[in-house]
């Protein structure tokens, strides 16, 4: 109200209006394309007058849909108009400042962005009124919001079967779709089985899979938008003892946000039915024998879940058998013909009792199949296993012989030993049990010498040369399956020609096992004796330059073989074989050469020389030599040739092979196999992985291994990058910056091992952002001579393009409004949140951060610095701390930050110092954080975010509670008085109360009332309900208002006492809201009652006594006017026992209540009615059922109120011939009929 003091008195009206738009936030941020964004936009009238006509327009961006908007609780209407995207537009009408009470309101808009929605969206609100304005710059505010890909993934599950016996699998199909708009990356499918569940398998194109107990997991790396993943088949077992519905639950997920989570997870319920899973299998036990009894084991499980009823096992002999017995623990057996059933009530899970079937087995039979079933009335869920079958051959009695025999040399020279080797196996089935004997009947060109061998003993007997060697084992009885020792006999080959000879083993004696099988029982050898004598001998020498060790300079070793026939014969067949020492597989070179040339020679890891023609006469000597070149094992090696004839036997053998030893000293070939930079192009401030796999090609091991990768190359590449890590799979690195040069030692490579050392380097970010590359070389050396430098090293070139990220900045003030306090400079500090965050995928470097503060036109602003913590202390990385800015000036402060990893976020906290007191409407001051980095920012519209803070006086409210009469009687009306007390330092320019009475309570009489000391302004106490609200307007510091609450009690509480609590707010700050909100007073409520009885008065005294009994479901009704001027009329009904109660009752007023019965059934008549239980009777009440004017005090419980009645009499007795003329009754009374009763 603006007046002007003139001649004329004059007074006109000027209105002083501020609308304004104090927050516009948006929730979440960064937000899912194809998802829903709030944006909450605060709107209040910052002024003492009233706004009219305030309209608020919030237009929606592009590529949007209107979801919802709140209509906010009083006067303001939001709606949509229905376009596309169209425009929100909330009326408010008259809006009051919020200095005189006027409130701020909160509406939410709901949008939803689509696949069209870019990077970023823009949303302003705009506030207007038809009045003047006196500040426009705050009536409207823009918000960013960073939009990110988002993928709608559904997931849907099938079963079947459903239902499913209890036993059973289940399979699971599980589906997940992409409804878009993109694609979705790293999907995660989390089915967790129920417990009653044991997982079986899971498979699915394209997913992996693992599993953890119950969670199943299933991943894959992509769905496209719009596209369905090939199917989940995930199979559980069904192992819980239980029935009804299980539940399996599974969750879909993936790093791509998704717009809607509500069909994420899906449900599947199986009906699981009784049932069991029972299976059988069958085991011969022991060699089924001709002739003999056979046994067989039927193995019957119950595999669960539940018991088996009425269990059967079947089991058909195979023709030819002739069924003896069949028993097991709990089974009941039978037999008809071949069919064996076995029988049993039921069968536990777990069980494990056998079934053994004894029949008597006919004489011979091969490939013989015995099958077993068994069956349950309770359900199977798994018929595949309910039958078992063995298949076996029927052997003849006894032991089946067999043996084995060779004979050496071949050939043999006349005159020489020959050796033969036996050795005899019982095949069963029985062990043997007589003497185990082998005769090995001899060649007649052959002499015996010697039969030996452990625990055999042998003879000779008849012609020698020939006869027969018997020999016999000591360590008998041989088992079934089990063999002898080796049996050797010694013979001379007496006479030249093929010498052949047979043994025959045999269980003979007393009680000796007989042998079914007679076809493995002997065996023959045959040897040629030649009347040709050539004894072979053979020498050998190795040269490696001159010695017998092969220098790393060296390359070939040369052996030099003589063979030499020492007669008498001449030597045809001769074959030589030599072994090469340190032969390294498919690599090491050997050349052959013999003199004369008449030799075939082979060559390889065996040299094998073969005579072709000619002969090697007696006294000559053939030469060989070998060339053996590297690569080659290094270290002592020893080689061992061999000479023998396949025609002309040898008198003397042992001069057959020699050997000769070489050193030869390592070699090897290390080999950088392969360099791999993954990816092959990276942005700046991005990292690159090297793998270098190098090997040693051998022969030898490779000692102090040492790999380096040379990143300072002369030519081409740059060195602007920063090492990250190298983790070799041995040994240890390190890595020198000023050199660019990895060195990685502390390896030791075997023949064929391999290594591999991991690089990660990260290339810098550098002026001008150009596209370049980095080049480098891997070697590898060692301190092992090596075989070939030329491919110990390889270079790999990494191409580096401009950088690439994204920052996104949040800002927000920790406390919003803050409380002013003058001389408290604590409490007059704003403190900032400022999260940058890097979106990635770059480094961010030169990270800075620009903040602008304009306070309040003509209210000043401290910069007090920078911290870590909100709590810590100041810690500058920003400028310009201790200056000062008054509006509507702008301070400007630079920050500079440490440098930001993809995907990290950096956290700072900005101070500043309110200087100046706010108005009484409070201050709003804005401030504006805007990042930077020297990389690319491929979204730089979320560069900024904007912050207004609100300033208030800080103001503590307190409030109390206590009601004006304490204790109450019900219905009793009584004050609430509630205090507000303003504690300061500042104004509450509006205060306002809220108050909820409890149930059983309501407001009464006059309407609420208040008073305050200070400045009486304006106020209203209303009341909606059981809500009380009462806005106060101004409270001054140290003010104290008033309020009076009219109330009564209408209920009676438990417990006898009720509690009311009251809350006082401020649109200031208030630093305590402890004391002033919830704050209850609570009062003691007291009732009155009235009791009685209504009963069969027999006597008709008007008291009730002993015997006489109170009279069921009589009705009562009290009425009359409490001692506060209700009405009463309440009724109530006598229980079993005649007593009525009347409960809750107020004090009645002077005249009294009047209790009124109403009669019982005509049997009864009226009787006397009386107070104090008969002691003082009620004139008249014998016709009218009334006690009147009961007067009833407050909280008091009066009995003793009776109402009598009359039972009505009765005479009964019989009528009857007295035939005897003596005043007694017949035995036997005249029928019913023939009585009456008298009244």
């Amino acid at each position: 109200m603006i007046c002007l003091l003139a001649p004329a008195l004059l007074c006109s009206q000027a209105w002083a209006v501020d609308v304004q738009i104090s927050q516009l936030t948006d929730a979440p941020d960064p937000a899912i394309r194809g998802g829903q964004i709030t944006y909450s936009t605060f709107i209040e009238n910052n002024a003492d007058d009233t706004a009219h006509n305030v309209v608020l327009t919030f237009p929606l961006p592009a590529t949007t849909t209107f979801v919802s908007v709140t209509d906010p609780p009083g006067t303001p209407t939001c709606s949509h108009d229905g376009g596309t995207p169209g425009t929100v537009t909330c009326t408010f009408g008259d809006l009051l400042g919020t200095l005189i009470g006027g409130p701020v309101y909160q509406i939410d808009t709901v949008i939803r962005t689509s696949g069209a929605t870019g990077s970023t969206i823009d949303v302003t609100g705009s506030v207007s009124t038809s009045d003047s304005d006196s500040n426009l710059a705050n009536n409207t505010l823009t918000q960013n919001t960073t939009i990110d890909d988002g993928a709608d993934l559904v997931v849907a599950k099938t079963d079947s079967p459903d239902p499913v016996i209890a036993g059973g699998n289940v399979t699971y199909t599980i589906t997940v779709t992409n409804n878009g708009p993109n694609s979705a990356n790293a999907i995660t499918v989390i089915d967790t089985l129920n417990d009653n569940m044991t997982y079986v398998s899971a498979s699915g194109s394209g997913w992996s899979f693992s599993r953890v107990g119950q969670v199943v997991t299933c991943t894959r790396s992509t769905i496209a938008n719009g596209a369905t993943a090939p199917a989940i088949t995930l199979v559980g077992r069904v192992t819980g003892a239980i029935t009804g519905t299980i539940t399996n639950v599974v969750t879909v997920s993936a790093t791509t946000g998704d717009p809607d989570t509500s069909n994420n997870t899906t449900t599947q319920d199986t009906e699981v039915t009784l049932g069991t899973d029972l299976s059988i299998t069958k085991v011969t036990v022991g060699a089924v024998i001709g002739n003999l009894t056979a046994t067989f084991s039927l193995r019957p499980r119950n595999n669960g879940p539940f018991p088996a009823d009425t269990v059967q096992v079947t089991d058909t002999l195979p023709a030819g058998f002739t069924y003896i017995s069949a028993i097991g623990t709990g089974w009941s057996c039978s037999a008809v013909d071949q069919d064996i059933t076995c029988t049993r009530a039921t069968y536990a899970v777990g069980a494990a009792n056998n079934i053994t079937v004894q029949a008597t087995a006919p004489a011979s039979g091969t490939n013989i199949t015995n099958t077993t079933v068994i069956t349950a009335t309770t359900p199977d869920p798994n018929l595949s296993n309910n039958t078992g079958s063995v298949t076996f051959n029927i052997v003849p009695d006894g032991a089946d012989l067999s043996i084995t025999k060779s004979k050496t040399p071949n050939p043999v020279a006349q005159g020489s030993n020959i050796t033969s080797t036996m050795r005899v196996t019982n095949n069963g089935p029985r062990a043997t049990s007589g003497t185990l004997t082998v005769t090995d009947t001899l060649s007649t060109g052959e002499t015996y010498v010697s039969g030996s061998g452990t625990n055999w003993t042998c003879s000779h007997n008849g012609v020698n040369p020939g006869g027969v060697v018997t020999c016999t084992y000591g360590a008998t009885p041989l088992a079934s399956g089990a063999s002898t020792s080796v049996l050797t006999v010694i013979t001379t080959a007496t006479n030249a020609g093929d010498l052949t000879n047979t043994s025959c083993a045999s269980d003979a004696g007393v009680g000796g096992q007989p042998d079914g099988v007679s076809g493995n029982n002997c065996a023959s050898a045959t040897v040629t004796s030649t009347a040709a004598r050539a004894d072979l001998a053979i020498s050998k020498s190795a040269d490696a330059g001159g010695d017998t060790t092969l220098s790393v300079s060296e390359n070939t070793i040369t052996y030099t073989i003589n063979v030499t026939n020492n007669g008498p014969d001449a030597a045809t067949g001769v074959v030589l074989t030599d072994t090469i020492a340190g032969y390294v597989s498919s690599s090491t070179g050997v050349a052959v050469t013999s003199s004369p040339a008449n030799y075939t020679c082979t060559t390889g890891s065996t040299v094998t020389c073969t005579q072709q023609s000619g002969s090697l006469a007696s006294g000559a000597t053939d030469q060989f030599v070998i060339q053996v070149s590297r690569p080659l094992f290094d270290g002592p090696q020893t080689n061992t040739a061999t000479v023998n004839s396949t025609v002309v036997g040898d008198p003397d053998r042992t001069n057959n092979s020699t050997t000769a030893t070489v050193t030869i000293d390592p070699i090897v070939d290390v080999q950088m196999q392969n360099k791999t930079v993954s990816p092959t192009s990276v942005a700046a401030g991005t990292q690159a992985t090297y793998v270098l796999t190098f090997r040693n090609n051998g022969p030898s091991t490779a000692a102090n291994v040492v790999v380096t990768d040379d990143f300072n190359l002369p030519v081409g590449g740059d060195t602007n990058f920063t090492f990250i890590s190298a983790t070799p799979t041995e040994g240890t690195c390190s890595w020198d910056n000023g050199t660019k040069i990895l060195t990685c030692n502390g390896i030791t490579l075997d023949n064929g091992e391999s290594r591999t050392v991991t690089v990660i380097i990260r290339p810098n970010w550098q002026s001008g952002d150009p596209v370049r590359t980095i080049n480098n070389t891997a070697t590898i050396a060692t301190d092992t001579t090596e075989s070939n430098a030329a491919n110990n090293s390889r270079t790999q070139t990494l191409s580096v393009t401009s950088s690439d990220l994204d920052l996104l900045v949040n800002k927000t003030d920790l406390v919003d409004p803050i409380g002013y306090e003058s001389g408290v400079p604590a409490n007059n500090t704003i403190t900032y949140l400022v999260r940058i965050t890097n979106r990635g995928a770059s480094l961010a470097t030169g990270l800075t951060l620009t903040d602008t503060m304009t306070p309040k036109n003509g209210k000043t602003l401290t910069f007090l610095g920078d911290k870590a913590t909100p709590s810590g202390p100041i810690a500058p990385l920003c400028n310009n701390v201790g200056t000062s800015i008054t509006g509507p000036a702008t301070q400007t402060i630079i920050c500079n930050f440490p440098d930001l990893a993809a995907n990290t976020s950096y956290d700072r906290y900005l101070d500043f110092e309110v200087v100046t007191a706010p108005d009484p409407t409070g201050d709003t001051h804005n401030n504006i954080a805007t990042v930077s980095v020297n990389e690319h920012d491929r979204l730089p519209a979320n560069n900024s975010e904007a912050e207004t803070t609100s300033v208030r006086m800080r103001v503590d409210l307190a409030v109390a509670k206590a009601p004006a009469l304490n204790p109450v009687q019900l219905r009793e009306p009584f004050n609430w008085t509630v205090t507000v007390t303003n504690n300061g330092p500042g104004d509450s320019t509006q205060t306002t109360v809220t108050d909820t009475l409890p149930a059983g309570m309501a407001f009464y009489g006059a309407a609420p009332s208040w008073s305050k000391t200070g400045p009486v302004g304006s106020g209203t106490c209303s009341t909606a309900g059981q809500n009380l609200t009462c806005n106060l307007g101004m409270l001054s510091s140290t003010g104290v208002a008033t309020i009076t609450m009219p109330v009564r009690v209408t209920a009676y509480p438990g417990g006898g006492t009720t509690t009311n609590c009251v809350t006082a707010t401020t649109d200031q700050f208030d630093p305590n809201a402890a004391n002033n909100t919830n704050q209850c007073g609570t009062v003691t409520v007291q009732r009155s009652s009235l009791a009685g009885y209504v009963y069969r008065d027999l006597d008709d005294d008007g008291s009730m006594d002993a015997g006489e009994t109170g009279i069921n479901a009589v009705t009562l009704t009290l009425t009359g006017t409490d001692a506060y001027g209700n009405t009463v009329n309440t009724t109530t009904t006598t229980n079993a026992g005649g007593d009525y109660l009347f409960n809750n009752l107020s004090p009645s007023d002077g005249t009294g209540y009047t209790v009124t019965e109403t009669q019982p059934p005509l049997s009864y008549f009226d009787g006397l009615d009386s107070r104090d239980n008969g002691a003082s009777a009620i004139p008249g009440s014998r016709t009218t059922d009334v006690i009147p004017s009961i007067t009833v005090p407050a909280n008091t419980a009066l009995t003793g109120y009776l109402f009598g009645e009359i039972p009505a009499a009765s005479i009964s007795g019989y009528v009857w011939n007295d035939e005897d003329n003596d005043g007694a009754a017949m035995p036997v009374r005249l029928p019913a009929s023939r009585t009456r009763k008298l009244p």
